[in-house]
């Protein structure tokens, strides 16, 4: 015998309802996932260690023709050419050792932030230094790997300064460093006075392209 729907059908119909309603919201609710965690940035930090300068003597005093005042300064270290003091360096020979090199050049390192590493230096010569050899280790004094894209060579309007060994590099590791060695020029005989300039390094993440 057919009956109809009764109060007691809506009442249960309600009830699944509500029922499947909740399912769903509870579906919904346990799909939601919370993280929480803790993302630590590398530290950029790169500086100088072993520095060192010296002015060279140059036979014929200072030269107004720069490439004859670097041929100069490179002779008065025992070579021919600035690739062979290339090569030496590369020998392990130190930059300083020669006939050529006079203690007319002061060199101070200056830490410009106050996190105790050096990152700019500070060379002062006299007034009969022509020209000479500047000598460092660019080091990684940071957490990440980078890479030095260059040097800056500010505070004479007349020096020019070559790589003998360029410390620029794709790719190097914390607690890496560098050797570098360059041959600066710019000091002329008409200019009795003393000179100084400041040295800093260009450098960034690794894989900055």
């Amino acid at each position: 015998m057919k009956r109809g729907f009764g109060k007691l059908g809506f009442i249960c119909l309600a009830l699944v309802i509500c029922l499947a309603g909740m399912g769903v919201g509870y579906a919904a609710w346990t799909d939601t996932v919370t993280i929480e965690g803790e993302v630590n940035t590398g530290e950029l930090d790169y500086g100088f260690e072993q520095y060192s300068c010296c002015c060279l003597c140059c036979p014929g005093g200072c030269q107004s023709d720069l490439d004859q005042l670097e041929q100069n300064m490179v002779n008065s270290l025992g070579y021919q050419s600035s690739d062979e003091l290339s090569k030496g360096l590369e020998g392990g020979r130190s930059p300083g050792v020669g006939c050529g090199c006079l203690n007319h050049c002061d060199i101070e390192g200056v830490d410009t932030d106050g996190n105790g590493h050096i990152d700019k230096l500070v060379i002062t010569t006299d007034g009969r230094c022509c020209g000479g050899i500047l000598h460092f280790r660019a080091y990684n004094s940071g957490t990440i790997p980078l890479k030095i894209t260059g040097v800056n060579w500010t505070g004479f309007n007349r020096l020019r300064a070559r790589p003998i060994k360029s410390p620029v590099v794709e790719q190097l590791e914390p607690g890496e460093a560098v050797t570098a060695c360059y041959i600066w020029t710019g000091k002329l005989d008409d200019d009795k006075r003393p000179y100084h300039f400041e040295v800093t390094l260009d450098a960034t993440c690794w894989n900055t392209p």
